[in-house]
């Protein structure tokens, strides 16, 4: 079975790095780091799931969400926000035009992996067995 695409949008290169390792033995996973070009980065890679950093400094988390609405509409229901603050408005909204849920920004990496798994059986999207 192949593997099944998250991207994971977010400005800081440490949390891409540490949430790639996290995911890429189960997960083919695509990092964007420039806000300004997500939307059309992700309606090309089209990912069963979508990470979605709140806070970068070019254009927020809300910003990308709102492009990606008209790039590709059918993707917003596969975004997870990912924010140190679930009760930003800019959050809420997202999630009020769309978007699945909410996840703290430095969450474990078992969590990571429930949170991934759970979401794309929601979606009927079953991950490939990992490499063990």
């Amino acid at each position: 079975m192949p593997k099944r695409s998250v991207a994971i949008v977010d400005d800081d290169p440490a949390h891409l790095f540490f949430s790639q390792i996290a995911l890429e033995d189960r997960y083919e996973v695509s990092t964007i780091q420039d806000s300004m070009d997500a939307a059309r980065q992700l309606a090309i890679l089209q990912p069963d799931l979508i990470f979605l950093d709140m806070m970068m400094p070019s254009k927020d988390g809300l910003g990308v969400g709102e492009e990606l609405i008209l790039a590709a509409p059918q993707l917003i229901g596969r975004v997870i926000v990912n924010t140190a603050d679930p009760s930003n408005p800019r959050a809420q909204l997202l999630l009020a035009l769309g978007a699945h849920s909410i996840v703290l920004k430095h969450a474990d990496v078992d969590e990571l992996l429930e949170l991934t798994s759970s979401v794309l059986a929601e979606f009927g999207v079953e991950p490939a067995r990992s490499r063990e």
